[in-house]
């Protein structure tokens, strides 16, 4: 019976091993959800380890597009410090709708699950690393 047992915690230890490992390993992507519920939307605000910035944005927008770029390039240089998460309206009405966002675009950046800025309209990068380097470290 022990062999069975030290078998068993062994392929627990080295999935448990491969999994961690993964997670540390694995490129850092920019979230773009399509058709995310409200609860699963909420659910990613609360559990961010990491400061969560959210751009609201919609596909015929012109300045959200502008404003995806100067966010890609935040996430860039920080992606081991922070999330993005990108809802279109196209895709996520029903997020829209519940946060009545009838200006695009808009950023805002949860820590630790407390909305702790905001903003409507273009912001250049450094309006955006203002907020946000008081909880990157």
């Amino acid at each position: 019976m022990k062999p069975y047992l030290h078998i068993l915690i062994s392929i627990l230890l080295l999935t448990v091993g491969c999994r961690s490992q993964a997670e540390n390993c694995s490129p850092a992507t920019i979230e773009e959800p399509a058709g995310i519920t409200l609860r699963q939307f909420n659910r990613k605000i609360r559990d961010a380890d990491k400061p969560l910035l959210i751009h609201f944005t919609a596909d015929c927008c012109a300045t959200c597009k502008k404003q995806k770029a100067v966010l890609q390039d935040i996430f860039a240089a920080n992606n081991k410090r922070i999330e993005l998460v990108i809802p279109t309206m196209e895709n996520n009405p029903a997020i829209f709708d519940y946060f009545e966002v009838s200006d695009l675009p808009i950023v805002i950046l949860y820590v630790d699950g407390y909305l702790v800025w905001l903003y409507m309209g273009f912001q250049e990068k450094e309006q955006i690393m203002e907020p946000l380097h008081l909880f990157i470290q």
